[in-house]
């Protein structure tokens, strides 16, 4: 298979590590550039966090591995705790046992006859949100694109259940949450807030908007010709259900936006048992570190790996299906892709057929690895079309 490495898979150490600290310091300075650099030093790469090894899998084949072998790596451990603590034991972070019982209560609402129902719903929140902009504004477009979609995740979870002042009150302590001054004061109803939906239609698909636009404004040719595909397909008409179908090169945009910088850029798993890696024995507890961002840059996978290049998804290619993966994949494969991928492109495509967004010259767009890879802001100036 294409996926397979051509020689063994080769097992290699992260060079830099300082004494007692390991590369933790480059992993809060520079998360990316580390990440970049793995590849090279093998398939399977051991850094060190602090006293303690991970092993960061940087082939789709050991990757698949990782994510489809349920017995062999689980969602358990410390950082797991961590997040269960935080999050509650939803869909994100509940170990296999809990995961496959919770998934298969929420499939039902995932089911693609219900997309239509939520479509509507983004379509509503956009043009609201559409309205809200003025000719010459000047806006934050990641906390613009983060209000709009956690909105929309609010409405579509609790449409029945709360009216809007409530929706905008959890709107905000959600926001709050996730980045990073989570308290209970601030948000009391965690344990009952469905958080993995929330990121899953707010802050990830907020970040893959985000990130579009950013690519977008430095490859103008593209971005012309993605406002002539959104004016014709669309006209004065905010983008609905009907119109997703002739979206096509929208579309790409996110799919590729996806593939450069996709939010989920690093997920951990412990080891359950000792398993082997890479011609590499690994014991129960050992932490394995699965990064789309470094798959989704493999020259092999995708020529000329960091240019953006939506034209690459018009013809199919054997290998993505094993290398691209921004929602994951096996059991744990993210149960909202559909749902966040609609809606980003309804957005995308609303906002280039109706606005002109210029960035701040000024303000380099440079990204927050936090727990969603997102931009740490993107200001921009908005000229109506």
């Amino acid at each position: 298979m294409r996926d397979m490495p051509a020689t063994a898979p080769r097992f290699g150490r992260a060079p830099g590590a300082w004494p007692l600290l390991g590369h933790v310091v480059a992993l809060q300075r520079r998360p990316l550039a580390l990440l970049d650099s793995l590849p090279a030093h093998g398939d399977l790469v051991e850094v060190r966090l602090g006293p303690r090894p991970a092993y960061v899998v940087c082939h789709p084949a050991l990757a698949r591995q990782v994510l489809t072998d349920l017995r062999g790596f689980d969602r358990t451990g410390l950082v797991y705790a961590r997040v269960r603590t935080a999050m509650g034991n939803g869909l994100a972070s509940a170990a296999h046992a809990d995961h496959r019982r919770q998934r298969l209560i929420m499939q039902p609402a995932f089911r693609r006859e219900h997309l239509r129902g939520y479509v509507t719903v983004m379509r509503q929140e956009i043009t609201a949100a559409m309205a809200a902009w003025h000719d010459g504004d000047r806006v934050d477009l990641v906390d613009e694109m983060f209000g709009l979609t956690t909105t929309i995740a609010l409405r579509a979870l609790f449409s029945s259940h709360l009216d809007p002042a409530r929706a905008e009150l959890l709107r905000r302590a959600f926001d709050t949450f996730l980045r990073g001054i989570y308290t209970r004061a601030v948000l009391p109803l965690a344990g009952r807030l469905p958080t993995v939906l929330m990121l899953a239609g707010g802050e990830t698909t907020s970040a893959a908007v985000t990130w579009s636009w950013h690519l977008l404004a430095t490859h103008p040719e593209i971005l012309h010709a993605v406002q002539a595909e959104t004016g014709t397909v669309l006209g004065s008409d905010v983008a609905g259900w009907d119109h997703l179908p002739r979206l096509d090169l929208t579309a790409r945009v996110v799919r590729e936006a996806l593939r450069l910088y996709p939010p989920a850029w690093v997920l951990p798993r412990t080891c359950t048992r000792p398993v082997t890696l890479a011609g590499r024995t690994l014991p129960p507890g050992a932490m394995i570190v699965f990064s789309p961002y470094i798959l989704h840059r493999r020259p092999d996978q995708y020529p000329d790996p960091t240019r953006f290049d939506p034209a690459r998804w018009l013809t199919p290619a054997p290998e993505r299906r094993t290398s691209y993966l921004p929602f994951g994949a096996g059991a744990t494969r993210c149960i909202g892709e559909e749902f966040g991928l609609a809606e980003a492109t309804l957005i995308l495509a609303t906002t280039a057929a109706r606005w002109t967004l210029t960035p701040d010259p000024g303000t380099p767009v440079t990204p927050a690895a936090r727990a969603v890879l997102v931009p740490k802001a993107f200001p921009v100036r908005l000229s109506a079309r």
